[in-house]
């Protein structure tokens, strides 16, 4: 009996060993899943990897935001030779923006000096993006399950508490958290086994290799200046003026509402900058101008911070006539955001240069 159970742990190990090694391989070769925006700029990035010197990470308020030429130009008028590129993707919240970072890296630019990082939430509820996109799974290695699930309970499960009233405790509210809680531990859970076992992946090779839904321009997402910037001549009007209006005077009216980062999100963070000075370049940490009403900041001092959340400081950038909606700057806008961003990298930079 004891020789036989032997037996079938040994087969169930090799037979386990073999599933992950061959999940293994089949990953290794092949390519980057077909994420929106993703993919492209990933592969244009990799590409001309050797011409670029800085990297722009973060959400739709990077892609649509800072235009790289502009960047560049401004920076060589101060001595500073630059060739940046956007890579900015919409709803790129923590922890995917680590493993999009990690991606970019491991094809070792070989003059990469900068990369800013838009500081943004830590998302473990799939906020702007459905579970069950071709965007959720491709994220989910090892190292962001386990901060998400890290994240799930250390903090959030935390704050879900049964509601007490009058000396004694309701449940009403508690129970639909906790199993929401609890469906989001399992949904990550799947996707991580679906990532890892790269199913499905079989059916998208064979729809690329037909030709079956390809995009029509696989260069649409780098903008036409395929630098990664994404331009927009919409200006606010109508009932989304108002309440803009309304939004960017309640933030002036009020005082800065600031809020730290939780551990796990900061740990997140501090590992993103770690692996961007492991390859020689400067990490730079910038917030985007924002009507929501708060600002999110590190727990610590770890990198420099391009803080641009104050309407009294940078006026222009809340400026409803260069606003394409409540969210995001048309491209006039861009242009003195990205003015407003040289102008204070260079602050940083001038040291540096003057000791050349």
């Amino acid at each position: 009996m004891i020789a036989a159970a032997f037996r079938i742990t040994g087969v169930g190990a090799f037979f386990g060993a073999g599933l992950v090694l061959g999940c293994l391989a089949v990953a290794a070769v092949l390519p980057l899943p077909a994420v929106p925006q993703v993919k492209e700029k990933l592969e244009w990035f990799r590409a001309h990897r050797g011409e670029y010197t800085a990297l722009f990470l973060g959400t739709s308020r990077v892609r649509r935001h800072i235009i790289p030429p502009l960047f560049d130009r401004l920076a060589a008028e101060h001595g500073v030779e630059m060739r940046s590129f956007n890579l900015g993707v919409d709803s790129l919240v923590s922890p995917e923006d680590g493993y999009v970072l990690d991606l970019a890296l491991r094809a070792a630019p070989p003059r990469l000096r900068y990369v800013f990082i838009e500081l943004s939430y830590f998302s473990a509820d799939f906020a702007g993006e459905g579970a069950k996109t071709i965007r959720a799974p491709y994220w989910h290695d090892l190292e962001r399950t386990v901060a998400v699930w890290r994240q799930l309970f250390a903090e959030d499960l935390q704050r879900i508490k049964p509601l007490k009233k009058k000396g004694r405790w309701r449940w009403n509210r508690w129970l639909p958290e906790m199993r929401e809680w609890a469906g989001l531990m399992t949904e990550h859970g799947r996707l991580f086994v679906l990532r890892g076992t790269n199913l499905g992946r079989g059916a998208a090779m064979w729809r690329i290799a037909c030709g079956i839904g390809r995009v029509n321009d696989s260069l649409a997402p780098l903008g036409p200046g395929r630098d990664g910037f994404i331009p927009s001549d919409e200006v606010l009007n109508g009932a989304n003026l108002a309440e803009y209006d309304r939004l960017i005077g309640a933030l002036k009216s009020g005082p800065s509402r600031v809020r730290t980062l939780d551990r796990v999100p900061q740990e997140n963070l501090e590992t993103m900058l770690a692996k961007v000075r492991a390859r020689g370049a400067e990490p730079i940490l910038v917030i985007a101008p924002s009507s929501g009403g708060y600002v999110l900041k590190p727990r610590r001092a770890i990198a420099p911070i391009l803080d641009f959340s104050d309407p009294h400081q940078w006026p222009a950038l809340f400026d409803p006539r260069y606003r394409a909606d409540i969210t995001h700057l048309n491209t006039a806008g861009a242009e003195v955001f990205t003015r407003a961003l040289a102008t204070r990298f260079l602050s940083l930079a001038a040291p540096s240069v003057e000791q050349r």
